[in-house]
């Protein structure tokens, strides 16, 4: 007899059970508003008269916990893939992560480093999971790979945006205890659309055998590490820069909100991610391409950052940064995430993500430690980041473009893309 999902795979790929990675993509985006909530008080409340703490001591606690975010992902992974399953860990994943907001609320020093460490354990369980499940929705239709992952992407953004807005609002204009319990409450929010969904994609993924060997593969996963390294380093380095923009327009219009200037790259980046989820349903481009793109148009948004002009213009390359930045991240991240689910067996997926983010995590703490230490070269920053993304994307997007058509990857074949 056959499974349900057995059944539905019979259908066109039109009639994609979308349920499944809706569900998915419904529990990251409450996951992320619940996490990054709590990421914007923390530091606060442990300055704040509960604890008393120094602004040095409490961001350093913090920079510890974050720190080990990698560690709890490459952790969360190999429990989802070898002992618990990956739809129990994401459960699990967001429970833990509930009890750890709700602990920070017990106001003892102890509870509260508690607290925090279930919170970093139980994102770290969710975190590789929930994409190695996301993942397995789309092996057997794995021409909506960039289309499906564009809109977990946008879901992961969505709940970083109101993250600040709702949960950072209630912390800090009605209460602390408001503030962690509606992070520990969307916390658990995010395992109900797991919880519901009793279609489990890895029952249906074992089958699904990767499109090269072993070495390839591995081979292919470490240029997706480069190009998603060189992408975020380039970005990290920019950072003062950005900040001292931020300050400079906030100054110069204090009528206008500070908030509205850092979210432009979120209010950029959510209709382009919708555009792109709808656009790359249908439109087939080869996948390392489209990665080149976005390499290339980041490196011209750090050109127009590295413009020197007068300060009236500062509001004009804001915009024009950010808008670039955000085209080229559209392009990039969720072809980069597309990619690995192509390309990693199934049944280790949730292990190979948590390595994955672990690496990109410690390289940006890395860079951003490194950009603390010489405060005086930041206007130099921007011309090596943008060194660093137009050199590596003229030289791979000319490579993969005669590639491409050399070996005529678009329009033929369920998942020519790569």
């Amino acid at each position: 007899m056959k499974s349900p999902f057995e059944a539905l795979l019979e259908k066109p790929a039109s009639t994609i059970p979308y349920r499944i990675p809706v569900s998915y993509a419904l529990s990251k985006l409450f996951e992320r508003l619940a996490y990054y909530g709590f990421r914007s008080l923390i530091v606060l409340y442990m300055i704040d008269e509960v604890h008393a703490l120094s602004k040095e001591k409490a961001l350093d606690i913090n920079g510890f916990f974050t720190g080990c975010l990698g560690l709890s992902m490459i952790f969360g992974g190999l429990l989802g893939d070898f002992v618990f399953g990956n739809r129990r860990a994401i459960l699990i994943g967001g429970i833990v992560q509930a009890i750890g907001a709700f602990l920070v609320l017990v106001p003892t020093y102890g509870m509260m480093l508690t607290g925090m460490a279930l919170v970093i354990l139980g994102s770290g369980l969710h975190g590789s999971n929930i994409f190695s499940q996301f993942g397995k929705s789309f092996v057997h239709r794995l021409e909506l790979l960039d289309s499906g992952f564009s809109g977990f992407y946008l879901a992961l953004n969505i709940g970083a945006f109101l993250a600040s807005i709702v949960i950072g609002y209630l912390g800090m204009e009605v209460g602390w205890a408001y503030g962690f319990a509606s992070a520990g409450v969307f916390s658990l929010l995010s395992i109900i659309p797991v919880w519901m969904n009793k279609l489990d994609p890895s029952d249906f993924s074992d089958d699904y055998t990767p499109p090269s060997s072993v070495f390839a593969r591995l081979g292919l996963v470490l240029a997706i590490m480069l190009i998603s390294a060189w992408f975020w380093v380039a970005y990290e380095l920019t950072g003062p820069i950005q900040f001292d923009l931020q300050e400079s327009l906030a100054a110069s219009d204090p009528n206008m909100p500070k908030s509205m200037w850092n979210s432009l790259n979120g209010l950029f980046l959510m209709p382009l991610l919708g555009g792109a989820l709808v656009l790359r349903r249908y439109l087939i481009v080869n996948r390392w391409v489209v990665m080149a793109m976005g390499l290339g148009i980041a490196g011209g948004g750090f050109w127009i950052l590295n413009q020197t002009v007068e300060p009236g213009f500062h509001a004009a390359i804001f915009i024009w940064f950010y808008l670039l930045m955000a085209v080229a991240e559209t392009l990039l991240i969720p072809s980069t995430y597309a990619a690995i689910a192509r390309q990693v067996n199934p049944k280790y997926l949730a292990t190979a993500v948590g390595v994955i983010f672990a690496f990109l995590g410690w390289i940006n703490k890395g860079i951003s430690s490194l950009v603390g230490w010489f405060p005086e070269a930041h206007e130099s920053l921007v011309s090596i980041a943008m060194g660093l993304v137009l050199v590596p994307a003229v030289g791979i997007g000319a490579c993969l473009l005669i590639l491409a058509q050399s070996k005529s990857r678009i329009g033929h074949g369920p998942d020519h893309r790569m």
